[in-house]
Formats: structure tokens, C-alpha cells, sequence
């Protein structure tokens, strides 16, 4: 018998608002496997497993309300929605659908290493498929009578049956309609409708049609009617609008993920339509949520992760999948609009826009904190209720510890002719303008880059930046290497090219990406192209590379300066990469060698940058060095930012938290202890001040990140110790990297 949490939908003393809950109905079919294993066929009499379910869509949403709308053991509201029958179903019924997935005990990541563990929930190792039904027979509806005038309605609308045309969807109160206007009531329902999108248009006669036509707000003004538009929000994800057409980019950065869904509104026939709602929210996974409200102003709000991308926070939790997180979303945001015990009405005058915008905010960081806690739960399975499993209801509660959320004002979208806002905008200079950077870089030296609040810190492995384009450009090809790791069948290696100074640490941000992915390559393939002498040389590295996938490995290749001279022309490698980088072989006298599945690093020695490259090597003069020829067999680039300013960048202010970023690694390496304050309980390195100073303010390094580091490397230091001036290398030393006079005079406070 399956666990309800019910109230008395008949007495009449109670005065709690009623919220009304309807939709598409599932039923969630789980075969528990034990843990890990996979019987083999002659274990098929032997290894026990067991067949389990839960109820979901509609009723899965019903329960989360409940839980919910019940704050601290009292109930803020009476829920009516659809509820769970008392039987166990079969996987022939036919007034639900039915999902089919495979369980099982699954390890918990560590919240500070991301490692496995030893902790296990139960969770979705593999989804095998959805069966619809063709012909769903009505599920029963809500109990309330017709006096009843409910406070909220929610609908999940999964695109199953319920909200198209001849569907149920006309069964619910307060969203049935005569013309354009809404049902006579002084104060109608708010409606919330968890909305999935397709391909297809929607067609006349079904939910959406039937909330879209009444969505323009009403011109009589005078009688202050409450529209559609007034008491309205839409709840859908960003894979319902890509499933729909919208070309909208992956976990890129947050920047461009708000961008493209704000462009894609405009621009794309298929989802235009959502833009008549006044209020609309689109999830963007468990780590962000993008609030559309054009009642406040500016009207658009991105709630992020701080510390992930969309997909990221997914991949680095990759041991097993849970499902609800939509519902999970769109139970979170009811529960504060119920709470904060407010109507359409009270929220229609400009005056209230801001507060009700707070209320979404709200409910969206507890839509977040509950998909991260329905994780680290998992399902639950009921003891004494045989074949039961139970999603983790008390997600909602908001005891938990939610991730870090921060929250930005996006400026306006694209103009109709589809054009990109600058790529240049970010949250960090949204969020940063007009504040003293070096206050701010001092303390990500002393204290980490926690102190950067509300601005996303791009982290890919032991990697740090907040730069949006170099984040954007490191996750362009982080997605690269995924896709090719994941699809076995491509066979040649995948072309990659990455510029910067000298030092910047091109190469370490590639193997960054790759303990990223967890792939675990063995120790990477580095050729230095300037070294080689001859042909025969670069023919002896591709066997090295040959060899490596042999033994079944994907050896990632670094090829270090290779636009470099050879035989007395200006990129002269170029030529003999063609043929590996597009048919994965290489010539050896009459004798042609695949090369097997790896992944190639063009390291830029002469050009630290890929424009730099790429103009050169257009040039006419380079053409018989087939430099477009190469560009076109290259899947993707990036540039490296190191702490030096950029070229061509005027001033370059945000230097300093890069450099200070790369300061706070190089401090944990070497061991320099942390002082807690005695006051603020805060800690902070044990570092000069005038040492930090020289560091973020020092004209220039010699070779980047790497000089940065071997200043650090060689200063006098102790486990536990100080470092302070004294600790500084000699000024012979300190002048191979930067310009010593420069970074002492600094460091000693002098102006000149």
C-alpha cells in the first residue's frame, strides 16, 4: 500500500488556501539489480532481482506540493491533486503511462573531491524506454466542488496526452474558458503549467492554445480585470525548447546560455510564442534556472551555480541519473508563492513587481538546493511495502545546505536581425564594475576564490578562471574531447589548436580538461616540432602514437610549436599533418600506417594567438604551406589568457584576478598556512602585503604563469612560515622573470 500524505478536502472549518495539482500521469518501472552486477546468461536462474515502481508525472508532482506546502509539520495549504491509488498497478495499465529503468546502488560522490564514496543510494543506472499510451483512459481528476475557489492551479503538461486536443486538460478549474475572457471570479487562481515543448506546433483546441489566446492583457483597464497574463507562469528547460528548434548552446558558459535562450525567443517561430507570457522560467538543469518576469525591471534574471556550467554538475555526478527535477522546480516555486500568502491581484500593481520577483527567486533556489538533495538522496525503498520505491519528498524541506547561488540581471537580447550581443558582457564586469580590483584580487590571495560571490568561477580540474571567453573557449573543448571519447567509431584523430605566450600554461589546461572527464590517459605524447630535423623524425612520434592506440589507449598528443620553421619556410610543418589529421594515416615509403584513434594538441610557438594564426596562415605568401588547408582539418581553438595584459586589450584591469588566482594555487602548493582571525574567524594566508602587491601589480612577466611560479618556487620558505620580503629570492633571480628593480620597489611601498 503506498504512503499518502492527505488532508480533509470536505471540512469545511479549514481555511487554508486550496492548490489544485493535474496533469500527465506515469508510472516509473525500476528492475533493482544487484549492486554493480550484471548476470551473465548461465547466472539467469541465480541472480536475484526484483521488480519495483513508483508513481510519477502528475502524481509525483502532487506529493512534492504536499510536502512542500507542510513548513515545519504545518500545513500552509490544502493540497488537491491527483492521487496515487492504493493498489499496485500493472504494466498494463492504461490511464497511465509507463517508464522503464534499471536501479541500482550507486556510490555518492564526495562533496569536496568528487571522488566516489563508499556511501551507496539507489538511483537510475540506465533508462531502457517510455511506452505512451495511444488511448489513455481519464485518470481520476482532483477532488473539489464547484464553491471552491482554489489559489493555485498547477498543471504538468509532459506532452502525453492530458493537455492536447481532445485530452482532459478541460476538467481543471480555473484554467476552463468562454471566449477571451476568464471565468467571472473577483480574484481567479494563480496557474502554474510545467510546460514540455516539441517540434510540432501546438495544435488549436489543446492547453497551450487554449492559455496562449488569452495572454494578450485585457484593454478594458477600467474594471482592473485579472488576466491570463497577470496570473500566469510558465515552467519548461532548456532541452524542451532544443527539443522545439531553439539552437541553444551547452554549458559554454552562464553568459551564453541566458544569451542564446533570450536570442532563441526572439528569432525562432517554434517558441516565439512563449515570449507572450509575462512570466517565464526556463531550467537550465540542477545548477540554474533563467527567470523571464516583465513586470520587473530589468526583466531578466539568470540563477546560477557558482561553481558549474549547465552539464557540468551532472557530469561530475555521473554515478546514476534521478528523474522529477522538473517537478521538483515547479513544487518549489508553488511552495513560496503559497507561503508568501499572496494572490494575482496582489502582485498586478507596478508597485509589487519587485517583491513578487524576489518570491521567483526564492522558489527557484529551493527548486536547486532540492534537485541536489533528491541526488545525494536517491529513491527510497519502503520497508514493508513490497516493490515500492519512493522518490526523496523530504528534498523539499529546506534544511539542506544549498549549492552556491548567484544571481544576475542579463541585459536585452538580440535585435531581430539576430544579432549577438557583444561577447565581451559578462557577470563578472556586471557584478565587478566600478569596484577596486586590487582590493578584491588581494583577497582571493589570502583567502581563495570563495570571496568571489555571485560571479561564476570556471573550474576544470585544478584550473581557475572567471574570463568568460577563455571559459567559453576550455568548455568548447572539453565538449569536443567528450564527444570523441564517447563515439568509439570515430577513427581519426581529433584536431585541436591552442595559443598563448609563452608560459600561459597551454598545455597544462588541456590535461586539466582531461582528468576533467576522468578519463585517466596514461602520461600525454609531447613532440617539440622545433627540435625535429627531418620527416623521419615526425614519422618515428606517429609511430609512438600508432603504438598507444594499439594497446587500446587514446593517447593525447601534444604537437609544441608547431608552426615553427622547417627546411627554411614559415610553417613548413603544416603540409605533412594533412593526411593524419583527415585520414588518421601516415606514408612510410610505400607502406601506409593508420594511426588509431588519439587526440592532437597544436601548441602555438610563433603566434600566441589564433587570429595571429589564422591571418598568417591565409597570407598568399604561406599558400604553398597549406595553411588554410590545415585550419580547415582543426575541430576547435582556444587562447589561453595568462597574467600578463592582453595585447591589443587597453589596460586590461581584470590581470589582476588572474593573476591572483594563479597566486592562491601556487601559495597551497608550497604549503603557506592559513592565520584565522581571532575576531571574524576568518583565514587568510600568512603573506606580506607589500609581497602581494608586486605580484598583482608587476608591469610584466618574462614567461607568464610559469615565471609566476618559479618566483614562488624559489623564495625562502617554510612549511608554516611566513612569506614575507625577506622570503623573496635574490634580485639576479627574481630579474629572470620579471623586471626585479620593478617588483622590489613594490614590494617595499616605494612610489618610485
Amino acid at each position: 500500500m503506498v504512503m499518502e500524505m492527505t488532508v480533509n478536502a470536505s471540512d469545511p472549518s479549514s481555511n487554508l488556501p486550496i492548490v489544485v495539482v493535474d496533469g500527465d500521469t506515469t508510472v516509473d518501472w525500476f528492475m533493482s539489480l544487484p549492486p554493480g552486477h550484471f548476470p551473465k546468461s548461465e547466472e539467469r536462474l541465480v541472480v536475484k532481482t526484483s521488480m519495483d515502481w513508483h508513481w510519477g508525472g502528475a502524481l509525483l508532482l502532487t506529493s512534492l506540493v504536499k510536502r512542500g506546502c507542510h513548513v515545519g509539520g504545518d500545513a500552509i495549504a490544502e493540497v488537491r491533486g491527483v492521487e496515487p491509488r492504493r493498489r499496485c498497478p500493472t504494466v498494463d495499465e492504461k490511464s497511465v503511462h509507463h517508464s522503464f529503468n534499471l536501479l541500482d546502488l550507486l556510490p555518492l560522490p564526495d562533496p569536496k573531491t568528487g571522488k566516489a564514496k563508499c556511501d551507496r543510494r539507489w538511483r537510475i543506472r540506465q533508462s531502457l524506454g517510455f511506452h505512451p499510451q495511444e488511448k489513455l483512459r481519464d485518470y481520476p481528476g482532483p477532488k473539489i466542488s464547484g464553491d471552491e475557489l482554489p489559489r493555485m492551479v498547477i498543471i504538468n503538461d509532459s506532452d502525453l496526452g492530458f493537455g492536447k486536443v481532445g485530452g482532459i486538460w478541460s476538467r481543471v478549474p480555473g484554467v476552463r474558458c468562454d471566449g477571451d475572457r476568464e471565468d467571472i471570479q473577483e480574484d481567479p487562481p494563480w496557474l502554474l503549467l510545467n510546460l514540455r515543448l516539441r517540434g510540432e506546433r501546438k495544435q488549436e483546441g489543446d492547453l497551450w492554445d487554449a492559455v496562449y489566446r488569452q495572454l494578450t492583457p485585457s484593454e478594458q483597464g477600467a474594471d482592473e480585470s485579472i488576466t491570463m497574463a497577470d496570473r500566469l507562469i510558465v515552467i519548461t528547460t532548456v532541452e524542451s525548447l532544443r527539443d522545439a528548434g531553439a539552437e541553444v548552446s551547452r554549458g559554454l558558459s552562464w553568459e551564453r546560455s541566458a544569451q542564446d535562450i533570450l536570442n532563441e525567443l526572439q528569432r525562432n517561430e517554434r517558441i516565439h510564442g512563449l515570449l507572450k507570457c509575462r512570466r517565464l522560467i526556463v531550467s537550465l538543469g540542477p545548477s540554474g534556472a533563467l527567470v523571464i518576469d516583465r513586470s520587473a525591471t530589468p526583466p531578466y534574471t539568470l540563477y546560477f551555480d557558482t561553481e558549474q556550467t549547465e552539464g557540468t554538475w551532472e557530469r561530475e555526478h555521473s554515478d546514476g541519473k534521478m528523474f522529477g527535477y522538473s517537478q521538483t522546480l515547479t513544487a518549489a516555486i508553488a511552495t513560496k508563492l503559497i507561503e508568501c500568502d499572496t494572490t494575482p491581484r496582489n502582485f498586478a500593481p507596478t508597485l509589487a513587481a519587485e517583491k513578487f520577483h524576489e518570491v521567483l527567486g526564492k522558489g527557484v533556489e529551493l527548486g536547486l538546493s532540492a534537485m541536489h538533495q533528491a541526488y545525494n538522496q536517491g529513491f527510497k525503498k519502503v520497508e514493508g511495502q513490497c516493490a515500492v520505491i519512493e522518490f526523496p519528498f523530504d528534498c523539499m524541506d529546506e534544511l539542506h545546505v544549498p549549492p552556491h547561488v548567484g544571481q544576475s540581471r542579463i541585459p536585452e537580447p538580440s535585435a531581430p536581425d539576430g544579432s549577438h550581443k557583444p561577447v565581451s558582457w559578462s557577470i563578472l564586469q556586471e557584478t565587478l564594475g566600478g569596484q577596486d580590483l586590487y582590493d578584491i584580487a588581494s583577497s582571493i590571495v589570502s583567502q581563495g576564490p570563495g570571496v568571489l560571490t555571485n560571479i561564476p568561477l570556471g573550474k576544470i580540474g585544478d584550473l581557475l578562471t572567471v574570463d568568460r571567453r577563455e571559459l567559453e573557449a576550455l568548455r568548447s573543448i572539453q565538449g569536443l574531447i567528450i564527444d570523441y571519447l564517447e563515439h568509439k567509431e570515430k577513427s581519426k584523430p581529433r584536431s585541436i589548436a591552442i595559443f598563448g605566450s609563452p608560459g600561459d600554461g597551454k598545455s597544462f589546461a588541456v590535461k586539466q580538461i582531461m582528468e576533467s572527464l576522468q578519463a585517466k590517459p596514461r602520461e600525454p605524447l609531447e613532440f617539440n616540432m622545433s627540435q625535429f630535423q627531418s620527416v623521419a623524425e615526425l614519422i618515428s612520434a606517429l609511430h609512438r602514437v600508432r603504438d598507444r592506440s594499439l594497446e587500446g589507449d587514446v593517447p593525447l598528443v601534444f604537437w609544441d610549436e608547431f608552426d615553427t620553421p622547417f627546411q627554411g619556410q614559415d610553417l613548413g610543418w603544416l603540409r605533412y599533418f594533412l593526411a593524419p589529421m583527415q585520414d588518421g594515416k601516415f606514408q612510410e615509403g610505400q607502406i601506409v600506417h593508420p594511426i588509431g584513434r588519439s587526440i592532437f594538441v597544436f601548441a602555438g610557438g610563433t603566434c600566441s594567438r589564433y587570429s595571429e594564426f589564422s591571418q598568417k596562415a591565409s597570407s598568399v605568401s604561406y599558400k604553398n604551406a597549406k595553411g588554410i588547408d590545415f585550419i580547415s582539418r582543426l575541430r576547435g581553438y582556444v587562447n589561453v589568457i595568462g597574467p600578463n595584459p592582453e595585447e591589443g586589450s587597453e589596460g586590461d584591469s581584470y590581470r589582476v584576478l588572474r593573476r591572483a588566482l594563479l597566486l592562491h594555487t601556487f601559495l597551497e602548493r608550497a604549503g603557506i598556512v592559513e592565520l584565522e582571525d581571532v575576531v571574524t574567524g576568518e583565514k587568510r594566508k600568512d603573506i606580506d602585503k607589500g609581497v602581494v602587491d608586486a605580484f598583482l601589480k608587476v608591469s610584466r612577466y618574462r614567461s607568464g604563469a610559469r615565471s609566476m611560479e618559479a618566483i614562488v618556487d624559489t623564495s625562502t620558505l617554510h612549511k608554516g612560515g611566513r612569506f614575507g620580503r625577506s622570503s623573496l629570492p635574490p634580485q639576479t633571480q627574481l630579474d629572470l622573470h620579471v623586471d626585479a628593480a620593478e617588483f622590489l620597489r613594490i614590494a617595499r611601498g616605494q612610489l618610485w
